[in-house]
């Protein structure tokens, strides 16, 4: 095999492992997300320490009490978030984010779905459409949010009702980190086959001595010396023909 198609295929070979190694890596992320999504659990009060890494501050935290999406008395609003009230006790310095409602900044407010309705809203209507469901295996139903656009510190709370409590931001992270590797396992995985496949090729195409012997015949033609019969061969060198005298296609055959 040619040396370089050997190299190539090494290549291709070692991206595939990448390739691997990066999609371990992020299936294993997503996992370990499932298992930590929480922060607090069944809890009726705690503290939520933010690390706001980027220093703009962050989006905060979302609460969830087990149950299901029901408006049992008709009133238009989740039953869930009726019956569960939270109060946010102390929460860090907050960033300067320009919003419509700033009484959300910092606090508790009850929100299911943002923009449910395309209309920017942020409540417990109870819609169809207002249903936060990526919990939905646990049992999970959205209460709200707190400590909107807080920077570092620790918010507080209490509630009247057993709550548990996500960390956005860190899980969005832990997210971003997972997507990352599982992408650049697949790119890594789409190269490496493709580089794979140019080195059985150049396999193929640069076989090593695929270039024909030749040698003179009696008539002066070039003949390959593969095509010539050993008797012939014993003929040839009888008449004088010089058959070890050999040459490769491209040489310049011997004169005179």
């Amino acid at each position: 095999m040619h040396i370089l198609s050997k190299i190539t295929i090494a290549f291709g070979a070692v991206l595939i492992l990448g390739a691997a190694l990066f999609g371990v890596r992020g299936v294993s992320s997503f996992a370990d997300l499932d298992k930590n999504t929480f922060s607090l659990e069944n809890v009726t009060n705690g503290t939520v320490s933010i690390t706001d890494e980027d220093d703009s501050g962050d989006l905060g935290v979302t609460f969830w009490v087990l149950g299901d999406y029901v408006d049992k008395d008709d009133d238009n609003i989740w039953d869930h978030c009726e019956s569960t009230n939270i109060t946010v006790t102390k929460h860090p310095k907050l960033a300067n984010w320009e919003m419509e409602n700033d009484t959300k900044m910092g606090m508790f407010y009850y929100e299911v779905k943002y923009n449910f309705d395309g209309r920017q809203t942020s409540d417990c209507s109870a819609s169809g459409m207002n249903k936060e469901n990526i919990l939905e295996g646990k049992r999970m139903v959205k209460v709200g949010r707190g400590c909107l656009a807080c920077t570092v510190g620790e918010m507080e709370f209490t509630s009247n009702a057993p709550v548990w409590v996500t960390y956005d931001d860190k899980n969005l992270q832990k997210m971003g980190e997972a997507g990352e590797a599982i992408a650049l396992g697949f790119g890594s995985g789409c190269c490496g086959v493709l580089v794979l496949i140019i080195g059985i090729v150049l396999a193929v195409v640069l076989r090593e001595n695929n270039i024909p012997t030749m040698v003179m015949g009696p008539d002066g033609m070039m003949i390959p010396q593969q095509m010539i019969p050993t008797g012939e061969q014993v003929m040839l060198s009888a008449q004088g023909v010089e058959t070890s005298k050999v040459i490769t296609i491209g040489e310049q055959p011997p004169t005179g």
